[in-house]
């Protein structure tokens, strides 16, 4: 059986207390909420190096003499949890610092329910040669459980009567990653494991160790890590159906979990115990990524954690280059063991991964029907990608940069939208297209368009969120459950009330969802997408459920899957998932005034002039970041751009298709470029005939045609105060497929206009990449490329041109 890779939470490492000893009460430190990706791969990189620089020859990580209050009988455990983390950070069971290890742990006698859990999520994440090893250390287990307490004892005995949380925790994660490799778990101790943890959970919603005292972080994430486990081995298949159900006792015992966590969350200590700091952080990161939680109290877990830990375990220099301390600030005896220094990097690691996809759920929605779908959705693209991935869920309530996470949404109902219904009446959405058109339609046949007054669109605040996640490059799927459409069909008029001048189309076979990655030619399931011309904003899929298939975990319905993954390689740009400590939005570090100013005209035509309406948004808050140039952002009709050039005025005429122009507004333009305008074309989206069917109309304003613009400045960046050369750029994959080649020279073409103006034209995309969020078939630059272009074109707006040649 081929490894299934990774993707939920539960498949970290906690390190046990028989393992760890006892932490000491921490002092607080404070964490950093802006750490990056990049310094977590350098605090990893640390970290594995100090641990390899700790390896004992003879007895590899185990210490020297037995730790105060832990058996001997856990030998074996300390060395298997630092290979574990080893391995999740990405090295190799082959590497020659490793292979003697990993012979020694075949060799070690281990007795010890903790050193034998640890082991057996090794041999989990080891090729098949090592199956019989898992299948032994899964058999302990198996046969130490005892039914009598729904978990084990320190060493193998089945008629324990101890309630251990901790140890519950360890053997059942073991068993579970040992079930995802082929090894049959009876169902009956899954059952066991469920019963037990219910039964003993606190009035508050939280877990202790053993029964007795208050609920502690830690112990509240390992009995939520395991009721996840148990839910997905015991009630998969019991929400395949749409009945009504009432509350399970493991939901409520959940939902009461996670708000108990919600209300004592801390990255500085473990809540309840002030002690076991990274086992409670490893636990928390357990629940984020099996929950799809990426937020307790407010607080971005991982961001804040990953920030606490490298404060505590690492010192970063002026340089940012990052080395393990000398000692722990946190701990009393200040010392950093080895146990924490792999603890930390099982949370570095673990919790990094990239989010696959995200999942709306909007309260009253009956958006949670079957819990397990974008879990298991997660799971195929693993398998695809062969890549650890992980799924995040997102409310209405989340920051969009949240939503931003993964490359697109996923949202599944069978009840249509409540949002679309005001004081008992649904919304007359159609009502408000057939205006919108109207005026669209009056708007392109008058010189004066400013002059009409747009329709009020219905205030929906849902609709302008999701509107404002699509805008900023998202990609919604939307998933009709069940036999009825009704759903489906609240999504429809959704997308027109916030794009009324676009049309929803039922999907092409020829379609990226039915041939991007794996062809599908048969049964296909039936789409609808909705266009800006660009790329897909939203695809409805309208049968057959596809929530019920992922629920089940099976590839039951042949031709769901497939299309779901391509549907995932389109909105990703075939499988370029991003770490999830990503930078967004640019980080301005000084606030000082800006130097220059200059205003960006989106030039209104009767075509789809505003493809993409956050672009140049997006555009304006990097230039002021980098470059310190602040932009004006306006929309103008293109006729009366005329008398708009005051040498600080570019204007933006962008579209998808073919178009034509007025008469009034080619004369506004050529006014405006003999004035010493600038004016940028663009083929938004780098696929339609927008550029090439305005081929006639450049003839109009200079006889001397388009010709690249290699050498100028807007490329070279010579001259321009903070001008960037961009002689060599980068594409979008899909364009270099497209063309066959490594294409590094920028593709813009211009002529000059008068004797200062210049009209530009970029037949590939700038405003899709401007967004910096990926989708296949956008035949264009890359965000940075983009970037440094149109910063350069800016700086040559705001250049005084008088005083030097055009280009």
């Amino acid at each position: 059986m081929a490894r299934r890779f990774v993707h939920s939470g539960s498949t970290a490492l906690r390190i046990i207390p028989a393992i760890v000893c006892l932490f000491m009460s921490l002092k607080c430190v404070a964490s950093s909420t802006t750490v990056s990706d990049a310094r977590v791969q350098k605090a990893i990189d640390a970290i594995v190096q100090e641990l390899y620089a700790r390896k004992d020859a003879a007895r590899f990580w185990e210490p020297a003499t037995v730790p105060v209050g832990e058996s001997p009988r856990q030998t074996g455990g300390h060395t298997a949890l630092v290979v574990w983390a080893l391995l999740h950070a990405g090295q190799s069971y082959q590497d020659e610092r490793l292979q003697d290890v990993v012979a020694g742990l075949e060799n070690m006698q281990m007795q010890g329910t903790y050193a034998i859990s640890v082991r057996c999520n090794v041999w989990a994440m080891l090729p098949d040669k090592f199956k019989p090893m898992l299948q032994n250390d899964a058999q302990w287990l198996m046969d130490s459980f005892s039914d009598s307490c729904g978990g084990w004892d320190y060493v193998r005995n089945p008629n324990a009567e101890r309630q251990d949380n901790s140890l519950r925790q360890f053997g059942a994660l073991a068993l579970w990653e040992a079930s995802k490799r082929g090894v049959e778990v009876d169902r009956r101790i899954w059952k066991s494991i469920e019963q037990a943890l219910i039964k003993c959970q606190l009035s508050d919603g939280g877990w202790n160790y053993s029964g007795e005292g208050p609920a502690t972080g830690s112990m509240t994430a390992a009995g939520l890590a395991s009721l996840y486990i148990t839910q997905g081995e015991l009630h998969s298949r019991e929400f395949e159906s749409l009945d009504s159900r009432k509350p399970e006792p493991e939901k409520i015992a959940m939902d009461q979990g996670l708000e108990w966590l919600n209300d004592h969350f801390s990255v500085e200590k473990n809540p309840g115990k002030d002690t076991y700091f990274y086992y409670y952080l490893w636990g928390i990161e357990r629940v984020g990524l099996a929950s799809g939680r990426k937020r307790f109290g407010g607080a971005d877990w991982y961001a804040e954690g990953a920030g606490q830990i490298i404060t505590r375990l690492c010192e970063v220099d002026s340089h940012g280059d990052v080395e393990i301390r000398t000692d722990d600030a946190g701990e009393r005896d200040h010392t950093i063991k080895t146990d924490d220094l792999a603890m930390g990097l099982l949370f570095l690691s673990r919790g990094r991964v990239p989010v696959a996809d995200c999942k709306l759920v909007i309260e009253d929605q009956r958006c949670e029907n079957r819990p397990l779908d974008a879990d298991h959705f997660a799971g195929k693209i693993a398998e695809g990608l062969e890549q650890n991935v992980n799924w995040q869920l997102v409310t209405l309530t989340n920051p969009i940069d949240d939503w931003l996470d993964a490359p697109f949404v996923y949202f599944a109902s069978d009840k249509p939208l409540q949002c679309l219904v005001k004081d008992g009446k649904t919304i007359d959405v159609m009502g408000y297209v057939r205006a919108v058109r109207q005026y669209m339609a009056k708007r392109a046949t008058t010189d004066h368009p400013s002059q009409l007054k747009p329709p009020i669109r219905p205030q929906v605040p849902e609709a302008s969120i999701v509107k404002n996640y699509l805008d900023r490059g998202g990609m919604l799927l939307a998933v009709n459950e069940g036999g009825s459409q009704r759903f489906a069909e609240s999504v429809e008029k959704l997308g027109l009330l916030m794009y009324p001048q676009y049309e929803w189309r039922v999907l092409e076979p020829t379609h990226w969802a039915y041939s991007l990655h794996e062809p599908v030619t048969s049964r296909r399931p039936i789409l609808k997408g909705l266009s800006n011309g660009v790329r897909d904003l939203i695809i409805i899929w309208q049968g057959p459920d596809l929530a019920k298939t992922l629920q089940s975990g099976t590839d039951q319905a042949h031709s769901s899957v497939p299309t779901a993954m391509n549907l995932f390689l389109y909105a990703s740009e075939k499988g370029r998932v991003r770490p999830r400590l990503r930078i967004t939005e640019p980080q301005r570090t000084q606030k000082n005034a800006p130097e220059r100013s200059v205003r960006i005209v989106r030039a209104i035509h009767a075509g789809n002039w505003k493809p993409e309406p956050q672009a140049i948004d997006r555009f304006a808050d990097w230039i002021l970041v980098s470059r310190n140039i602040h932009v004006e952002i306006a929309d103008e009709p293109l006729g009366d751009i005329g008398t708009m050039n005051d040498g600080m005025t570019l204007a933006m005429i962008c579209g998808t298709e073919a178009a034509e122009f007025s008469a009034a507004q080619r004369n506004a333009l050529a006014e405006f470029l003999h004035s010493g305008g600038v004016a940028v074309f663009e083929n938004s989206g780098g696929s339609g005939a927008f550029t090439k069917s305005c081929a006639d109309m450049f003839h109009e304003f200079s006889a001397d045609g388009l010709t690249p613009l290699g050498q100028s400045p807007i490329v070279t960046g010579k001259g321009l105060p903070t001008g960037v050369n961009a002689s060599r750029c980068d594409y979008r994959p899909f364009t270099l497929e497209t063309l066959g080649k490594r294409e590094t020279s920028p593709r813009l073409t211009g002529m000059n206009v008068g004797e200062h103006g210049l009209l530009i034209v970029s037949a590939e995309d700038l405003s899709q990449a401007l967004l910096d969020q990926p989708c296949w078939g956008v035949n264009g630059y890359t965000t940075e490329s983009a970037r440094i272009l149109l910063g350069n074109i800016v700086e040559f707006v705001l250049q005084d041109r008088t005083k030097t040649d055009a280009p």
